[in-house]
């Protein structure tokens, strides 16, 4: 039965065991990865016990505590409880690190304007070094494709939004110029000219009489009321085609509630601080100093976790990677206590198509006692099985030897394992087109968890064989 968010009945009674493990969740870029979602995750974890589990009568739950580690970070611990014969006993602890705030710092509040530029210098790299690099090792040529069709629609999105700029401009200038008189057929175009002048001299002179009062308060409101009257009358289509442009191009300079200008300004902000991390390490000290923290509060938890496990998805796996096998210094032994690495959807055969030496020459204090468990699906662009050629080719033929993470002269690399929603392991041009292999990389679980099947069935069937978890 799918575990629920509730504390067991006080007729259970609660055994405490040494058997009992910590999980950190390293999520993903690009969303709020807040505690319902956290949550979301240990209860995923949680279906996938119960109906794994030996005994068939055992149920999951999941509890939840408030916690503080660190320099005052805050969090949640889910606890994923097992109930068997009258007794709970609690499994696994699920801690949730936030990093997305620390990442996005420097570019979360720089307008859009400026974003904009220095999105466009980044997204042009990219598309260069990814077509400079099309026939080197790493990703297939299918999913390169994906990758540049994605990076032109980016350049296509930021030369609308520089148009669009120019349009709001040159659609200001139009609207501000005065509209030119129209000339009276009986009388000549001086006379008109001449009898406009001598009108707006009038008015200028009651204004100045009237002063302050209300009688040249009024005669002042209903000649602005009446020029505006007769711009709106006199407007030709060449103007309210720049007001339409205007009114578009103010979705994108007024702070309203557009969804299209907030998804831009998220998106730039990621992909930005995302390269910069990958190029220069930006924010990657702080981001482990975090991970180090909670790590840190957990080994000195009471009592003492038997086992410690990280399970990193998408980018959160490569900050996983980076402070596990770190470049530049060695790690902490606190990560020794690691036991476990699961990484899903991880994007380490994209980022080698990149930069083809980014993991190379990395620390490590764990080496090969630490267990690490890759999960991928063929059809997601991100994801990585470890090997040259692409996702969708059968993996026993793909050429492996030699790619993983070089440590301390050392080749490490996971066991893979395929997670797959769909019957075919490729994608057709229309799926290209539409985007399938990025979208699918949100496919590894649902939304909200109503105890479908996830990845999560695969990685507990992994971590947690012929253990008490499961028994």
């Amino acid at each position: 039965m799918p575990p629920e968010l509730s504390s067991p009945p006080e007729a259970v009674k609660v055994v405490e065991t040494d058997e009992r493990e910590a999980i950190i969740f390293i999520p993903g870029i690009g969303r709020a990865w807040d505690d319902p979602v956290i949550e979301g995750v240990a209860r995923r974890m949680a279906t996938a016990i119960d109906r794994i589990s030996i005994t068939e009568e055992a149920q999951t739950h999941v509890e939840v505590a408030e916690l503080k580690y660190g320099a005052e970070y805050k969090s949640k611990m889910f606890t994923i409880v097992k109930k068997q014969e009258g007794t709970a006993r609690p499994l696994i602890d699920v801690f949730g690190l936030d990093y997305n705030s620390t990442l996005v710092e420097s570019y979360a509040n720089r307008p859009l304007f400026v974003k904009m530029p220095l999105l466009a210098i980044t997204t042009v790299d990219s598309f260069c070094r990814l077509l400079f690099r099309f026939f080197e090792k790493g990703k297939g040529w299918k999913e390169k494709l994906q990758f540049l069709y994605g990076l032109l629609i980016a350049a296509l999105l930021f030369a609308y939004f520089v148009i669009l700029i120019f349009a709001v401009v040159a659609a200001f200038q139009q609207l501000w110029k005065t509209p030119a008189p129209q000339p009276n057929a009986s009388a000549p175009a001086s006379a008109t000219n001449t009898q406009r002048s001598q009108q707006d001299a009038l008015l200028i002179q009651q204004s100045q009489l009237g002063g302050a009062t209300f009688e040249g308060l009024w005669s002042r409101t209903k000649n602005l009321s009446g020029r505006a009257w007769t711009r709106i009358r006199n407007i030709s289509n060449r103007d309210f085609q720049a007001l339409v442009v205007l009114m578009a191009g103010l979705g994108f300079v007024l702070p309203t509630k557009a969804r299209l200008k907030e998804n831009i300004s998220i998106a730039a902000t990621n992909y930005l601080c995302l390269i910069h991390y990958l190029r220069w390490g930006e924010s990657s000290h702080a981001i482990g100093g975090k991970l180090e923290s909670l790590l840190e509060f957990i080994v000195e938890r009471k009592p003492r976790y038997q086992r410690i496990h990280i399970i990193g998805y998408s980018f959160g796996s490569i900050v996983a990677m980076d402070n596990l096998f770190p470049m530049g210094r060695p790690p902490i032994d606190r990560f020794k206590r690691i036991d476990t690495l699961i990484t899903i959807g991880c994007p380490f055969d994209i980022i080698r198509t990149y930069w083809p030496s980014y993991f190379n020459e990395r620390q490590s204090v764990s080496g090969d006692a630490m267990k690490w468990i890759n999960v991928y699906s063929p059809i997601d662009v991100l994801s990585s099985n470890f090997a040259d050629g692409g996702n969708d080719q059968p993996f026993e033929q793909a050429r492996t030897e030699g790619i993983g993470v070089k440590v301390d002269g050392q080749i490490l690399k996971p066991e893979s394992i395929e997670f797959s929603e769909r019957s075919h392991k490729s994608l057709g041009v229309i799926d290209i087109l539409r985007l399938a292999g990025f979208k699918a990389h949100s496919h590894y679980w649902g939304e909200s968890p109503k105890g479908e099947i996830t990845c999560f069935h695969h990685v507990v069937k992994s971590m947690y064989k012929d253990t008490p978890v499961l028994n």
